[in-house]
């Protein structure tokens, strides 16, 4: 997805041209020369790939929706980190887990071939099946 940055955020492709559309853009700013302005002052991009790679998912700060970022090595733990925290505990957002299990579903071949056996050895079996079907259904 492509992504706009601004005020130190990331913004969706939508958020970004919304945003182009209903302000004035300053008379310093040449879009043509990203070089000519500072991105606090208006929006520079947009990027691909989701703003490229990071150590986390990246959503957009104005409505939150996934940027499908690629991931660096930290940003597949944080990911798997995300899933078993969801698996033991039921902490997060299933509607995000899936958008992210559906992105990097090698994360999720990994946690579940990996973690997911070392977890039924460690008693948590029943809870890990049922939070790990709800995370497959949706």
């Amino acid at each position: 997805m492509d992504v706009y940055v601004f005020q130190a955020a990331l913004l969706c492709d939508d958020c970004g041209t919304l945003y182009k559309q209903a302000n004035d853009k300053p008379a310093h700013v040449d879009e043509s020369d990203e070089s000519s302005y500072d991105s606090d002052h208006w929006p520079k991009g947009p990027y691909g790939d989701g703003g490229g790679e990071a150590d986390s998912p990246q959503h957009c700060d104005h409505c939150g929706v996934f940027l499908d970022n690629p991931l660096t090595g930290d940003g597949e733990t944080y990911v798997r980190d995300a899933f078993r925290e969801f698996v033991e505990t039921g902490r997060g957002s299933l509607d995000v887990l899936a958008e992210w299990k559906a992105a990097y579903d090698w994360c999720w071949a990994d946690f579940y071939s990996i973690t997911f056996p070392m977890m039924e050895e460690e008693g948590l079996t029943d809870i890990c099946e049922r939070r790990a079907a709800d995370l497959e259904a949706a």
